[in-house]
């Protein structure tokens, strides 16, 4: 973590980890750097970035769509058959 004060600006910059938590999803801990900045006018920011990548689901998502690809097949021909 480091802090500097210039031109009536306060920074913070650290390391840190971003956790969020909603509904219905609730999403990985992910690790990056914060930067907050407080300014003599009375004005603050808060940034954080990650360079972390997304891991991969192990094929559920290519399951699910070959599923309703199936299903979806399954159902026309039962309706032709009506």
């Amino acid at each position: 973590m480091s802090s500097s004060f210039a031109n009536g600006a306060w920074s913070i910059i650290g390391l840190g980890n971003a956790s969020i938590v909603g509904t219905p999803t609730t999403y990985e801990t992910t690790p990056g750097v914060y930067t907050i900045s407080l300014t003599s006018a009375g004005t603050a920011t808060f940034a954080f970035g990650s360079t972390a990548t997304a891991v991969p689901d192990g094929g559920s998502i290519a399951m699910l769509f070959g599923l309703s690809i199936l299903s979806l097949g399954v159902f026309s021909r039962r309706v032709k058959r009506a």
